[in-house]
């Protein structure tokens, strides 16, 4: 995405881990774009992460 709100300060070693995101990160950001992403999509993948990292907690 070329836009000035995605700009980050990195070093070099980082700039070049992020440059090879594609596939998942690529879709990623496509749905990012949409409001239905972020009021729906994204707060169910905050509960469900938190829910898996509760029964791993548990079980270990």
């Amino acid at each position: 995405m070329n836009d000035k709100t995605n700009l980050v300060a990195a070093c070099r070693h980082c700039n070049r881990m992020k440059s090879s995101k594609t596939g998942l990160w690529y879709v990623r950001g496509l749905l990012g774009q949409h409001q239905l992403y972020w009021k729906i999509i994204y707060p169910l993948t905050l509960v469900i992460t938190t829910i898996l990292l509760g029964v791993i907690i548990y079980y270990l």
